[in-house]
């Protein structure tokens, strides 16, 4: 995927909280992230995380063997995430983390052309948490092969869209629906899915 890298090792005595945490307007790309040493790195340490914020862009980047989630986003706006390879992260906790995940009330961000696979829970997580909504995320393009829980899942979305999509060997395919209670009355709207190929090996 994407063309050469620079590479950053994570040492777990170095780390603070994520890898990585970005603020609004930044852009990461053309990057190599590899936690080599896990111990004593909580649940929550990602690779690269960011929020809130607003226009970040990450593209070309690979995130390998983290504690948490590959690539988290949370309370963010116009974000993208494209041309990314995560794997072999979120295996540390009980339950795991996923490949990418986009959260808490975030909104218009797209993931584009990603390759994640061998991840402790989903490859793509996209999930509004805490009785809030994930509103027009767009999910295309991706390869998603042999993550621990479902390839996708679409959680307590608004105006998302999921297409293209390549699902292979995973527990589940694609999960949509919503965990938040009381359930509202619009559970989840305009949720488009087209395209999407599953496939189990």
């Amino acid at each position: 995927m994407g063309g050469a890298r620079d590479t950053v090792v994570i040492y777990a005595a170095a780390c603070g909280y994520d890898a990585i945490h970005l603020d609004s307007n930044s852009t990461v790309s053309s990057l190599t992230i590899d936690t080599v040493d896990t111990s004593g790195i909580g649940p929550h340490h990602h690779g690269i995380s960011w929020g809130p914020s607003t226009n970040v862009s990450v593209d070309n980047v690979c995130v390998h063997h983290v504690y948490g989630s590959g690539i988290n986003c949370f309370l963010s706006t116009a974000c993208e995430i494209k041309n990314c390879e995560v794997y072999e992260c979120g295996k540390g906790g009980v339950g795991g983390s996923h490949g990418i995940y986009i959260t808490d009330l975030s909104y218009n961000t797209v993931v584009d052309g990603c390759y994640c696979y061998n991840n402790g829970n989903c490859g793509i997580q996209v999930n509004g948490d805490n009785g809030n909504y994930v509103t027009g995320v767009v999910v295309k393009n991706n390869v998603l092969v042999n993550n621990q829980s479902w390839g996708g899942d679409l959680l307590n979305c608004q105006d998302c869209e999921w297409y293209n999509n390549l699902v292979i060997s995973t527990s589940g395919g694609l999960m949509v629906g919503s965990d938040n209670t009381p359930l509202p009355a619009t559970t989840i709207e305009f949720v488009i899915i087209r395209l999407c190929v599953l496939e189990n090996q």
